[in-house]
C-alpha cells in the first residue's frame, strides 16, 4: 500500500506506532422530530426522569472507579457532567419543551443540548469553547439511556498497540478507553483545552488533531506512525520512513527520561540564576499538577468556568469554598487568582438578556467587571476570605490604564473593609493591551506586580484575529514589535523593583522561555505539562548566553530572522526536531 502522510496540530507530546482502529463514535444520533398527544406528556416526562437518574448513577459509578485509578484531577471532569444532569434550569427547559411543543423527550433533549453546546462553541476563550464537548457528551449519555443505540463503552477493550483514529473523542471516550493498549490518539477536531486533550497529556498518550478526513483516509488495521511533536501522521510507512521514525523516537525517549529525572531540581542557570516556573490552570483539579511537576505555585488561575458553566451567578459561599480549598492545598505556595475575564463573546448565560437590552455593555476584562460591580464585588470578597487560608494573590485582567485600576482598588478596599481584613493580598495587573504597555510606569506605581499575557497582547498589537494566533506554528509571539513591548515592560518592572511574570502560552516553548529569561524575566507561568522541557533548557545555559540570545533577537527585523536566531541557539534541535516527511 502507498505511504500517506498527514499534517495536523500536536495536542499531547510523544511518538506512537501501531495498528489503526477507526472509531466512529464521539457524537449522539440525531433524534427525529416526532410529535406526541397531550395524553403522552406525562409518559415522556417519566421517561426523561428515568434516563436522567440512570445517567447520574452511571456517572457516579464511573467517578468512583476512575478516582481509584486516576485521581481527582482527571475524574473531576465528571463533576461538570453530573452538575448538568442535576441542573434544575436544564431539566425544566426539557420538560417545558415536551409539554408546550408536544415533542418526544429525545427531540427535546437534543434541542436543549444543541443550544447549550452551540453557545459555548462560539466563545473566544479556548477552555470554555471546548466545554461544548462535555455538553454533547452528557446529551449522548441521556439519549443512550432512553434506549437508543450508541457508541459508549466500545473502547474499553482494545488490541495491543492501538492507534485510535476518530473524528472527535469526547471526555467519556477518553476516560473509558483501554489506556494500557492505546499508544496514540489521532482526531479530526479537538483543542488544547478539550478534556480529551487534557486527559491524553495527563496519561502520557501522544495525540494529534486537526487532520480533516483522517477517519476516511485510514482503515482499521493500517500501520500508523504518530509524531506528536510535529503533528505528523504516516499511514503505511516505507522502511526508510519507519527507520527515521524509530531513530527520532529513541532520541526523544532518552531526552524525556533525562528531563523527568531532573524535574525535581530547580530551574536554575549554570551560573546560579533561578527562573521560577509556575502553572496556568483553568480547573480546580489541576492544582495537583503543582507538586507533581515541582512548580513554585499557580501563576494564573482562570475563574471564568465558574460563571460560564452555571445558569446563575456563582454565590459568595461557592466561590469562597473553592478558593479556600485551593489555597489550603498549596500551603505557602502562591495562588494567583485572576478575576473574571469576561466580555466580548464570553457572556454568561445569566447575563444574555441584559446584553441584548444594553449592547453598549460589550466590554472586556477589568472594564467588564467594573460594569458588573455586583459580580466583581462578590468575587473579591471570596478571594479575600481565601487569602486568610494561604498565599493568595489577585490579578486583574485586560487592564488598559491606571484610571480603571484605581476604580477597581476602591471596590477592593470596600470589600476588605466589609470582610474586616487588614492584611491585604498582593494585587497585580495583566498587561495584554498596547494601552497598558504605554502606561506601564503608572500601572506599576499602584500595583504590586504585573503579568504579561502574550496571547492577547499579540492579538491587539498585530491587529489580528486571535483564531489565527492560537498555534505557535504562526510564531506571531516572536514578532519584533511584541519582543520590544515585552522588553519595555520587563525593564520598567525591574527598575521599579516589581515582579513581572510571563503567563502566555509562548512561555511554555523552551527556546522562547530562554529568550524571556535573557530579557530579565525571572518568573514564567505555563501549562504544567511543558515545564520539564523549559526547566531542562534553562539549566543548560548561563545568564550570559541567555542575554546574548535576547540581545540578538531584539535587534531582528522580522519573525523569520528571530526564528533563525532561535534555531541557532537551540543546542538540542536535532534531538527534538520531528522526522521530515
Amino acid at each position: 500500500m502507498t505511504m500517506k502522510t498527514f499534517k495536523g496540530k500536536p495536542l499531547s507530546p510523544g511518538y506512537g506506532e501501531g495498528r489503526a482502529l477507526v472509531y466512529h463514535g464521539g457524537a449522539y444520533c440525531n433524534a427525529p422530530l416526532r410529535f406526541i398527544e397531550l395524553s403522552g406528556i406525562d409518559g415522556e416526562i417519566h421517561r426523561f426522569d428515568n434516563a436522567m437518574q440512570n445517567s447520574i448513577k452511571e456517572l457516579t459509578s464511573l467517578k468512583e472507579k476512575f478516582m481509584r485509578e486516576l485521581g481527582q484531577a482527571e475524574t473531576g471532569i465528571l463533576d461538570a457532567h453530573l452538575a448538568l444532569l442535576k441542573d434544575a434550569d436544564f431539566i425544566g427547559k426539557v420538560k417545558k419543551r415536551i409539554s408546550e411543543e408536544l415533542v418526544t423527550v429525545e427531540h427535546a433533549v437534543e434541542k436543549e443540548i444543541d443550544g447549550l453546546a452551540g453557545l459555548l462553541a462560539k466563545v473566544e476563550n479556548e477552555y470554555l469553547r471546548e466545554r461544548n464537548q462535555d455538553i454533547r457528551d452528557v446529551g449522548r449519555r441521556i439519549l443512550k439511556n432512553l434506549n437508543h443505540t450508541g457508541t459508549m463503552g466500545q473502547l474499553r477493550l482494545l488490541p495491543p498497540n492501538t492507534v485510535l483514529v476518530t473524528k472527535e473523542l469526547l471526555p467519556s471516550d477518553t476516560l473509558e478507553m483501554d489506556r494500557k493498549n492505546t499508544v496514540a490518539i489521532v482526531t479530526e477536531r479537538g483543542g488544547q483545552q478539550s478534556h480529551a486533550a487534557i486527559l491524553a497529556r495527563s496519561l502520557g498518550i501522544p495525540s494529534v488533531t486537526g487532520l480533516e478526513g483522517i477517519a476516511k483516509e485510514t482503515k482499521t488495521g493500517d500501520y500508523v506512525l504518530v509524531d506528536a511533536q510535529a503533528g505528523t501522521i504516516t499511514v503505511s510507512p516505507s522502511l526508510a520512513r519507519a527507520g527515521q521514525f524509530t531513530d527520532a523516537k529513541n532520541i526523544y525517549d532518552d531526552f524525556s527520561l533525562e528531563e523527568k529525572r531532573n524535574e525535581f531540581k530547580d530551574s536554575v542557570t549554570l551560573d546560579g540564576v533561578e527562573v521560577e516556573l509556575f502553572a496556568n490552570i483553568g480547573r480546580p483539579e489541576e492544582v495537583t499538577d503543582i507538586s507533581l511537576h515541582y512548580l513554585k505555585g499557580v501563576g494564573l488561575f482562570r475563574t471564568e468556568f465558574l460563571f460560564m458553566e452555571s445558569p446563575r451567578p456563582p454565590s459568595l459561599e461557592l466561590q469562597t469554598k473553592l478558593y479556600c480549598s485551593l489555597a489550603k492545598q498549596l500551603g505557602k505556595l502562591p495562588l494567583t487568582i485572576r478575576t473574571l475575564d469576561l466580555g466580548g463573546d464570553k457572556q454568561p448565560a445569566f447575563l444574555m438578556d441584559e446584553m441584548k437590552r444594553n449592547p453598549e455593555l460589550e466590554l472586556r476584562g477589568l472594564r467588564y467587571s467594573l460594569a458588573h460591580e455586583d459580580l466583581f464585588f462578590t468575587q473579591l470578597r471570596a478571594i479575600l476570605r481565601a487569602s486568610l487560608q494561604g498565599n493568595v494573590k489577585i490579578l486583574f485582567p485586560m487592564v488598559t490604564g491606571a484610571d480603571e485600576l484605581q476604580e477597581a482598588l476602591k471596590i477592593f478596599k470596600h470589600a476588605a473593609h466589609l470582610e474586616k481584613i487588614s492584611d491585604l493580598p498582593k494585587i497585580g495587573a495583566m498587561i495584554e493591551t498596547p494601552a497598558a504597555v504605554f502606561e506601564i510606569n503608572e500601572i506599576l506605581e499602584i500595583m504590586n506586580f504585573v503579568s504579561i499575557g502574550t496571547n492577547d497582547l499579540t492579538q491587539f498589537m498585530l491587529a489580528a484575529d486571535r483564531n489565527i494566533l492560537v498555534s505557535m506554528n504562526s510564531f506571531s509571539e516572536l514578532h519584533p514589535s511584541l519582543l520590544k513591548a515585552v522588553k519595555k515592560i520587563v525593564d520598567s518592572s525591574l527598575e521599579m523593583k516589581k515582579d513581572v511574570c510571563i503567563c502566555g502560552e509562548a512561555a511554555g516553548y523552551p527556546e522562547v522561555a530562554c529568550l524571556f529569561a535573557g530579557m530579565g524575566v525571572r518568573q514564567l507561568s505555563m501549562s504544567p505539562i511543558r515545564t520539564a522541557k523549559v526547566r531542562s533548557h534553562v539549566r543548560k545555559h548561563d545568564l550570559t548566553d541567555l542575554q546574548n540570545f535576547a540581545g540578538k533577537s531584539l535587534k531582528a527585523k522580522s519573525v523569520q530572522e528571530v526564528l533563525k536566531i532561535l534555531e541557532d541557539f537551540s543546542i538540542n534541535k536535532h534531538a527534538t526536531q520531528s522526522v521530515s516527511a
